[in-house]
């Protein structure tokens, strides 16, 4: 609800009493909506956040960070919560950091910008095998890759991350394994 446009030039002291209690009550009614009441404890704090999803993605200018409410670059259709970070411009998407692809393989983004990234694979005896996580994983570089068996670990058998690349990474298990060994990975980048 709009407030009352008061006092205007031409209005007296008593002409302005009503819309100037309007306004107040106007206030009183909307200050509620994700604030502690005034008559409480902790008036004035939030006692939440509540975000309209945007149609355009807000800028930010060079002194100001942004949270806001957009749809998902992940799930189409779901509003998501996203970051954005100082000098960013109108349509420029920020950190979508409530969201993650929730299957087997899947990702998600940090605030700070850092993407975890997960999967599993199979390798078999005596072989390299490259994985390559989803492409919209990895703008700049694989940092750091964790594996761990799937399958029933046999002793003393040797399974290695090399070759960590922007893009990939490999995996080679020792000769004498024996049989094909299942595994998951975890990937961390940006």
């Amino acid at each position: 609800m709009p407030l009352n446009d008061v006092p205007l030039a031409s209005q007296s002291l008593g002409q302005t009493q009503a819309p100037i209690r309007a306004n107040f009550a106007t206030i009183a009614a909307a200050f509620p909506v994700d604030h502690v009441d005034y008559g409480l404890g902790d008036q004035g704090k939030h006692n939440k956040v509540t975000f309209p999803q945007q149609a355009v993605l807000p800028a930010t200018g060079a002194n100001e960070v942004a949270l806001y409410c957009a749809n998902s670059d992940i799930h189409a259709l779901t509003p998501a919560l996203y970051f954005k970070d100082a000098g960013f411009g109108v349509g420029v998407p920020g950190y979508n950091f409530t969201d993650a692809v929730y299957t087997a393989a899947g990702r998600t983004k940090l605030p700070s910008g850092i993407v975890l990234c997960w999967g599993s694979d199979i390798i078999n005896v005596g072989t390299t095998v490259t994985v390559t996580p989803p492409a919209a994983a990895f703008s700049t570089s694989i940092l750091h890759v964790q594996i761990t068996g799937s399958t029933n670990p046999v002793p003393n058998k040797f399974v290695s991350v090399t070759a960590i690349a922007a893009h990939t990474f490999n995996v080679s298990i020792d000769s004498a394994f024996g049989f094909p060994f299942g595994f998951f990975w975890l990937a961390i980048g940006y």
